[in-house]
C-alpha cells in the first residue's frame, strides 16, 4: 500500500503543509470515505497515511466543533456557501469515519472524538496460556534451545501459545495447584508463580521471571513469613530503567488495612508497607483476586465482586484507589457465576490503551455481553458503556452457524489489545472472536492448554493477551532488562555461595 498525503494547498507546494495532519490509518477506506462524500479531489490534494494513528500530535480527545474548525481552516473541506453548510458537511464527514471505525467516541461520547487504534499498526501479539507446561528434565534439554532455561510455544492467533518450564522448577500441576504466569509484559518479561508440592492439599509458591528474549529465569528471593499459597494478586510493572514485582493482601477484619509486598528486581529484597483502602471487607465477604492488571505506570487488582485498588508502587507513600465496576442490574443468576468461575462471566482487561470491562448479563434466556471504558480521571469511578450485543443475535448470524457450536453463554477469554470491538470467547474447546459491532464471528478455532483444576473453568482468567514480538531485534532501550535482571542473578549466586556457609534468612524489610 501507496502512502499517500492529505494537503489543504496546492499541490506541489510542500511549504504549506498544515501543522495538523487528519491522520489516518486505512487507505482502502478512507478513499471510499471520500468517494462517496466527494470530500476532497485529487487535483487539489494528496493523501498521506502515516505509521502512526492520530487526530493531533498529542492523539487526545477533541470536540467535534473544533475537529470541524480544524478541517475547515486547513481547506480540507470543499468550499460551500455558508458556514453553517461548512459545519453540516464535516458532521457528515465525522459520521461516516465513525462507521469506518476511523474515529471512536472519547470520554464525553455524545461530543468527543478520538482516533481508533482498529486500522492502526497492530503490534504483534498472542493469547498467552496462564497455566504453564511442565515437562521433565529430559524432555526440557531436547526441546529448548542450547543455553534456554525455558521454551516459549509461540502460536499464531487464534492459537495459544504456551510457556513450558523444567520440573526443576516447578512441580507439575494437581487437582488444587497449577504453575501460574502472573503477568506477562511487552518488554518479553513473564512472571511465573512456580510451585512444589508438599502434599496433596499443600504446596510452597516461588516466583520467577522469564526474560522471553535470552530463554533466561531469574528466580525471585523468597518472601519469607508475609508469603502466602495466592498468585492471584501479584503484579509485574515496568518503568524506565526499573522493574518490580508487587503483591496486594488486603484484610477482611474491617480494619480497611492492606499490605503491600513490593520487590524491585535488583534489589533482593521484599518492602512490605501497610496501606488503608475504602470500603473496607468484612467478615464474611473477603478479597478474591482475579489478576492484577499493569496500566498507565500503576498495578491494578482485580477482585470482580469488590471492584478495583490501585496505586502506583513506585512511590514512596503509595495510596490505595478504589474503582468500583459499572453497576449491572441484570446479572446472570448467582449459580451461572460462583466464587471459582466468575471471570467466566466478567473481566478487566487493557485495549486500546485504556481499561475496559467486560460483562456477560442479562436473562439465561436472553444474555447480553457489554463493555464499558473507564473515564478519566480514574478516580471518579466512572464507565462509559461502548458496547452491547445480545447473544442470540450473535447465534443467528450465519459466521455461527458455520462453527456448528451450540446455542450456549461462552466463557470470557479477553479483548483484543488493540481493538475494543473484539472480544474473544470459550465454548466446547473452541476459542472465537466476536466484532462486538456488527455481531459476527472473526475468528475461530480449536484450542489446547494445560487444564486448570477441576473446580475451575477455562476463562479470562486463564489467558494473558501478550504484546511481544519475539522477532523483534533487541535495541539499545531494551538494555535495562538484561542489566536489571543480571544484578539479580549476581545477588542469587552470591547469597547461594554465602548460605553454603550460614544459616539463611530471608531479607524483608517493613515499612510502617
Amino acid at each position: 500500500m501507496q502512502q499517500r498525503e492529505i494537503f489543504s494547498s496546492k499541490e506541489n507546494d510542500t511549504t504549506a503543509r498544515p501543522t495538523v495532519l487528519l491522520r489516518l490509518a486505512c487507505a482502502d477506506t478512507i478513499e471510499a470515505t471520500l468517494s462517496v462524500l466527494s470530500l476532497l479531489t485529487r487535483k487539489a490534494c494528496r493523501l498521506y497515511l502515516p505509521a502512526k494513528n492520530a487526530l493531533w500530535p498529542e492523539d487526545h480527545n477533541i470536540s467535534k466543533p473544533e475537529l470541524v474548525q480544524c478541517w475547515i481552516e486547513l481547506g480540507l473541506l470543499p468550499e460551500l456557501a455558508d458556514m453553517d453548510e461548512a459545519l453540516r458537511f464535516g458532521h457528515s464527514v465525522i459520521a461516516v469515519l465513525e462507521a469506518a471505525r476511523l474515529l471512536e467516541q472519547g470520554d464525553n461520547h455524545r461530543y468527543n472524538m478520538f482516533p481508533s487504534d482498529t486500522h492502526a499498526p497492530q503490534e504483534r501479539w498472542t493469547i498467552l496460556a496462564g497455566i504453564s507446561n511442565v515437562v521433565e528434565d529430559e524432555e526440557a534439554s531436547r526441546i529448548f534451545r542450547p543455553g534456554a532455561e525455558f521454551s516459549v510455544a509461540y502460536n499464531q492467533l487464534p492459537s495459544f501459545s504456551v510457556l513450558t518450564v523444567p520440573v526443576r522448577l516447578s512441580s507439575k500441576s494437581s487437582p488444587y495447584f497449577f504453575p501460574y504466569i502472573a503477568a506477562a509484559d511487552s518488554s518479553g518479561l513473564l512472571l511465573l508463580r512456580a510451585i512444589r508440592l508438599l502434599s496433596p492439599v499443600q504446596s510452597k509458591a516461588s516466583y520467577h521471571i522469564c526474560d522471553a528474549r535470552t530463554g533466561e529465569v531469574i528466580s525471585l528471593r523468597d518472601r519469607g513469613p508475609s508469603a502466602r499459597a495466592g498468585g492471584s494478586n501479584v503484579g509485574l510493572v515496568v518503568r524506565g530503567d526499573r522493574c518490580m514485582v508487587a503483591e496486594l493482601l488486603p484484610r477482611s477484619d474491617g480494619s480497611g488495612i492492606a499490605t503491600l509486598l513490593c520487590y524491585t528486581v535488583g534489589e533482593y529484597q521484599w518492602v512490605e508497607m501497610e496501606l488503608t483502602y475504602s470500603p473496607p471487607l468484612a467478615a464474611p465477604s473477603r478479597w478474591s483476586g482475579e489478576g492484577v492488571v499493569s496500566h498507565g505506570g500503576m498495578l491494578w487488582w482485580v477482585d470482580l465482586s469488590y471492584g478495583i485498588l490501585a496505586c502506583d508502587p513506585f512511590a514512596d507513600e503509595p495510596e490505595l484507589l478504589h474503582v468500583p465496576f459499572p453497576r449491572v442490574i441484570d446479572e446472570l443468576p448467582p449459580d451461572a457465576g460462583n466464587v471459582y468461575n466468575r471471570s467466566t462471566l466478567r473481566c478487566l482487561k487493557v485495549s486500546g490503551r485504556r481499561l475496559r470491562f467486560v460483562q456477560i448479563h442479562g436473562g439465561a434466556d436472553a444474555p447480553v455481553v457489554s463493555t464499558w471504558a473507564l473515564a478519566d480521571p480514574a478516580s471518579a469511578g466512572e464507565w462509559n458503556l461502548e458496547n452491547s450485543v445480545r447473544l442470540a443475535d450473535v447465534w443467528a448470524d450465519e459466521s455461527y452457524l458455520n462453527t456448528l457450536l451450540p446455542r450456549s453463554v461462552p466463557a470470557l477469554a479477553l479483548l483484543h489489545p488493540a481493538d475494543h470491538n473484539k472480544a474473544y470467547f470459550f465454548l466446547c474447546s473452541h476459542v472465537f472472536a466476536v466484532d462486538l459491532q456488527r455481531g459476527m464471528v472473526v475468528e475461530f478455532s480449536e484450542f489446547m492448554m494445560p487444564e486448570p483444576p477441576r473446580h475451575m473453568m477455562i476463562s479470562s482468567h486463564f489467558v494473558h493477551a501478550w504484546q511481544y514480538d519475539p522477532s523483534r531485534s533487541k535495541g539499545p532501550a531494551d538494555d535495562f532488562v538484561p542489566t536489571c535482571l543480571m544484578k539479580e542473578k549476581e545477588f542469587t549466586a552470591m547469597r547461594r555461595c554465602i548460605s553454603m556457609l550460614t544459616p539463611y534468612f530471608p531479607v524483608h524489610i517493613h515499612k510502617p
